[in-house]
């Protein structure tokens, strides 16, 4: 199985992005604050890890260290596209404060985002496990 590095972003002050692929599986290590100011090149390098055609993805967020709501609706964004494409998107490492946020934006409707959808399933309520279970 071959690793291959997809795309990197690296500010250190404020955010961190790294996209490594395994084989059919993409992994990205999201790092530091995802707030307004680095929502959207969140999401462009999100879409280009994305580019290669992974089967599945896994959102690493152990290191996110805050996220608002610009933040949040960039990864959901990049999620459904991801989900549109076939890819299967797994939540690993979710703060509780990411957890409140995501659960507060998925109560109110999410301004037009995704509905809550059953644990488990892309941008639905990630399960409690996401904040603990094996990466892969």
């Amino acid at each position: 199985m071959s690793v291959q590095q997809v795309s990197e972003y690296r500010s250190p002050e404020v955010l961190s992005i790294s996209a490594c692929s395994a084989g059919p599986c993409l992994v990205v290590v999201i790092a530091g604050e995802a707030d307004r100011v680095a929502a959207d090149r969140l999401g462009d390098d999100l879409a280009q890890a994305l580019a290669y055609g992974p089967r599945s993805m896994v959102l690493d967020l152990r290191d996110l260290t805050f996220c608002d709501l610009p933040g949040l609706r960039a990864l959901l964004a990049a999620v459904g596209a991801a989900e549109r494409n076939g890819v299967e998107v797994r939540w690993y490492g979710m703060s509780r404060q990411f957890t409140r946020l995501y659960d507060l934006f998925q109560q109110g409707g999410g301004a037009g985002g995704p509905q809550r959808r059953s644990a488990g399933h892309g941008h639905g309520r990630a399960p409690a496990a996401a904040r603990s279970a094996p990466l892969v």
